[in-house]
């Protein structure tokens, strides 16, 4: 009896609320210094990804709604989507740093295969069906289309933290899905992606402070060095699902049915034979 109490506190610790819930709690960690720090590197690898992908349609899904991650793009129409509308901060810029588009993540109003590049800026993990939500983005992609995918590595110091924070803090943040790298590159497989690159980042200690973050900014290039695995990850995935083509069917080389071409004859051929063939002509006087 108190085995099976246990076991359900600690699932109901462990389940994911609605991103609905939680989206403005986390959009809030994002502000803090070591939130901030993140963002930087992460907006400075898509500043480079985006630079070598084109298209015409590029969407956004992220836990921080009113950030532009696609400034650097060449894409032209470049938009965001969110399951609720969160406020940006305080800032001159306000009215430009706004999502422009309410929709659950795993439910996308979005025709199939019309989206060029998708931007899963740490949904996944904060889903409460992350599968879903990556096969979502995967039917509104066109062939041949990218997937850029930033998550949390479960196998950092930051992942340590956040399997102890979890049990005795309520927070967001810490109530997230351990997500391999591995794992998402199996899914993506699954859905007709091939993973293009995968690469760690964040290897600074996750401290939550501003000093301590501005100060030690070359421990991160120290240890990019000795320790192959970071705090996050990405993912950059193209879709290899063909797109289809009609075919003409060759008519005129077909025997189906004994069906074979008539011979064509000339039209100034006297012979009853050939007139035959004639088309005929009814006058009316």
């Amino acid at each position: 009896m108190l085995l099976s109490r246990a076991k359900q506190i600690v699932g109901s610790r462990h389940k994911v609320p609605p991103l609905r819930q939680s989206l403005a709690a986390l959009a809030a960690w994002y502000e803090s210094p070591l939130g901030q720090a993140a963002l930087q590197e992460q907006q400075h690898i898509l500043r480079d990804e985006l630079s070598c992908l084109f298209g015409y349609h590029l969407m956004e899904l992220s836990i921080v709604p009113y950030e532009r991650l696609s400034e650097h793009s060449r894409i032209n129409h470049r938009f965001s989507l969110s399951p609720v509308h969160v406020p940006p901060p305080p800032c001159d810029d306000a009215s430009l740093r706004d999502v422009q588009g309410l929709s659950e993540l795993d439910a996308l109003p979005l025709a199939d295969e019309s989206i060029d590049v998708t931007i899963l800026h740490h949904v996944l993990e904060f889903s409460p069906n992350p599968h879903q939500v990556l096969k979502e983005a995967a039917r509104v992609t066109v062939p041949r289309g990218h997937v850029i995918i930033f998550a949390f590595n479960p196998f950092s110091l930051a992942g340590l933290m956040q399997m102890g924070a979890q049990f005795y803090s309520k927070r967001p943040i810490w109530q997230r899905r351990a997500l391999r790298a591995g794992r998402i590159r199996d899914w993506l497989e699954f859905l007709d992606f091939s993973c293009l690159s995968l690469r760690y980042l964040g290897r600074n200690l996750p401290i939550n402070h501003s000093r301590y973050l501005n100060s030690s900014r070359f421990v991160d290039r120290i240890f990019s060095r000795s320790i192959p695995l970071g705090s996050m990850y990405y993912i950059v995935a193209r879709k290899d699902k063909a797109g289809l083509q009609p075919i003409k069917p060759a008519w005129d080389n077909s025997r189906f049915l004994g069906v074979a071409p008539i011979p064509k004859r000339s039209m100034t051929a006297r012979s009853s034979q050939s007139a035959a063939i004639l088309p005929f002509r009814n006058r009316i006087k």
